[in-house]
């Protein structure tokens, strides 16, 4: 099953066909089989045109690389799990709200290894991902701030768990590392700028 949301992520929903759509989530779900079962090694284009059914070709024309197609792959994987574990509402209220969201996706990408490591090995692999600027979303739930909060705050604590969450999860991929720790230093982050910028109400 592709992520939820894949094809606005990486090629936009305006001026692309049913079918077009179609396709681009197909090789991302054959994708995600392949990198979840094999890791980085087994993630190979060719592979993923027999997995998909579709043309070499084609694939190419949507993703320029390997390492773009894991990276396109591993941002909607990471963005789904979060959402899939976030409240229905489009704002989160409380730090407890948070606090969970950070621990509970973390039991669920943990359990994905080859995944994670492919998503990391990707970033780690090739610039292209630097420069297109449809895939780097900022958070992953596009959550609007607390009543109260100012959207400067907001951006910036949101920018401080992204920093400390690549941070970590470098650290992870090369075993100096625990999954959970990551998600613990994320939560310091959440709670040290809740307390300096006064995120959520008291």
């Amino acid at each position: 099953m592709p992520p939820r949301e894949a094809t606005e992520i990486g090629i936009g929903r305006r001026g692309t066909s049913q079918a077009q759509r179609e396709r681009y989530d197909a090789i991302l779900a054959a994708a995600h089989r392949i990198a979840d079962a094999g890791g980085y090694d087994a993630l190979q284009m060719r592979s993923i045109s027999e997995e998909s059914g579709v043309a070499l070709a084609t694939i190419y024309r949507y993703f320029k690389s390997r390492d773009y197609l894991a990276y396109v792959l591993g941002t909607t994987w990471i963005r789904q799990v979060v959402d899939d574990v976030s409240p229905s509402a489009q704002q989160l209220s409380t730090l407890e709200e948070l606090r969970h969201v950070i621990h509970t996706s973390a039991a669920v990408l943990k359990q994905h290894p080859n995944m994670l490591r492919t998503y990391m090995l990707s970033m780690l692999s090739s610039d292209e991902f630097v420069r297109d600027r449809r895939v780097l979303v900022k958070g992953s739930s596009g959550w609007e701030p607390p009543t109260g909060a100012k959207r400067r705050n907001w951006d910036t604590m949101v920018d401080y768990m992204d920093k400390v969450y690549w941070a970590g999860l470098l650290r992870w991929t090369h075993g100096q590392m625990d999954y959970d720790d990551i998600a613990d230093d994320v939560d310091g982050i959440a709670t040290i700028c809740d307390r300096a910028l006064g995120i959520f109400d008291r």
